[in-house]
């Protein structure tokens, strides 16, 4: 599985939601093996890069076929699509 790992400005706090949060890591594309692993990555990615839940726009996880599967939310709750 393919899982998002990506932030977005907070218009709310003066960011731009265009870019990533400023200072934080780029976004990217990782491999997951399982909605456990994912849930692990996407928390340690928004804990490295202090995101809020308003800055936190990745968790989308995507099967072989490139379809998506289901998102982690800011808390590591996995939603199934």
């Amino acid at each position: 599985m393919k899982l998002t790992l990506s932030s977005a400005g907070n218009p709310d706090h003066g960011q731009n939601p265009f870019l990533p949060v400023f200072g934080s890591e780029n976004n990217y594309i990782t491999t997951v093996s399982s909605f456990t692993e994912a849930t692990k990555e996407c928390l340690a990615f928004i804990q490295r890069n202090g995101l809020g839940g308003g800055n936190w726009t990745g968790g989308n996880i995507f099967n072989d076929e490139n379809k998506l599967i289901a998102r982690v939310a800011y808390n590591g709750t996995i939603v199934e699509k």
